[in-house]
């Protein structure tokens, strides 16, 4: 038999859970993340070296060898988590150059991502 205080812990969490619940996603509400040619870039692979990012709203797209070359666009079609799997890469290969910048600040200071050697 489970102590009491296992019991009452799981009791308090469900509480919770029910009266913290997210609410109902849309069928929209998915993101996927796209590296065609592998995490480690991969001499072999033809395949682009980007990482691309891919919801229900929009597709961004990063070329990893010069981030200023990087591709954004809003997704207009309305594809369900189902169809955008089904589409494969063709919605973020319709994906538009954008003057975008990766920017971290620290202490006061900006750091702009240019490449990424991963």
């Amino acid at each position: 038999m489970a102590p009491v205080w296992v019991l009452l812990s799981l009791a308090i969490i469900y509480s919770y859970s029910r009266a913290h619940a997210l609410p109902p996603t849309g069928q929209r509400d998915y993101t996927f993340g796209v590296l065609p040619s592998g995490l480690r870039n991969n001499t072999e692979s033809s395949l682009p070296d980007t990482l691309s990012i891919e919801t229900g709203f929009y597709g961004l797209s990063f070329d990893l060898a010069d981030f200023q070359k990087s591709k954004f666009g809003i997704f207009q079609d309305d594809l369900t988590y189902a169809e955008a799997l089904k589409a494969g890469p063709q919605r973020l290969e319709s994906l538009k150059p954008k003057n975008l910048n990766l920017e971290l600040e620290l202490d006061g200071k900006v750091y702009r991502a240019m490449s990424c050697l991963a």
